[in-house]
């Protein structure tokens, strides 16, 4: 390298020297492409981001790729909450799919499922007129004292007409009677 005496030829030098361009590699990097699904944890822009940075992995390790192919491998690796957009992207005339367009709708998409931060995972639990928003894990009931519920949703609340026990039904108690006269 220190032989060369332009920009050029210490650029080709460089490349020649580092650069890993060969079918292997090309060949792990389309593996990691094909198999790349976006994660829950992880917002619509963080996975195109991801995405996108392994597709200029596979550029600069001398595969082509055109931005449809980047479409197809970025629809590939949406989960099934997404069945309605991705359906909605495919049906578009090949004039208007471009990847920018559908970068933009994936985000507007992620938008309207309110989907923005999935560390917060809410339950809307309605009472009469009122309604809230509540962690499910924090909720406790004040009838079973079990986490996960309400009291006006509880198994515990109706008692059994038959034994009295909370939680049972009469059909249980029916059940019960009718082994216990065939013994």
């Amino acid at each position: 390298m220190a032989t060369e005496s332009s920009a050029c030829q210490i650029w080709i030098s460089l490349k020649q020297k580092y650069l890993k361009v060969s079918a292997v590699s090309q060949i792990l990097v389309r593996k990691k492409l094909a198999t790349l699904k976006k994660r829950r944890d992880c917002s619509m822009q963080q996975h195109i981001n991801e995405l996108l940075a392994i597709v200029n992995e596979l550029r600069l390790s001398g595969a082509e790729v055109k931005d449809m192919d980047v479409v197809i491998y970025l629809l590939m690796s949406l989960p099934a909450d997404y069945d309605v957009i991705k359906s909605t992207i495919e049906n578009q005339p090949n004039e208007t799919l471009t990847l920018d367009f559908v970068m933009q709708r994936l985000l507007n998409a992620e938008e309207l499922k309110g989907e923005k931060n999935p560390d917060n995972i809410r339950a809307s639990v309605s009472s009469d007129n009122v309604a809230f928003s509540a962690d499910k894990r924090d909720i406790i009931c004040h009838k079973c004292k079990n986490k996960g519920h309400v009291a006006k949703f509880c198994k515990r609340k109706f008692v059994c007409f038959g034994c009295g026990r909370p939680g049972r039904t009469v059909d249980l108690n029916l059940n019960q009677i009718s082994k216990n006269r065939l013994q």
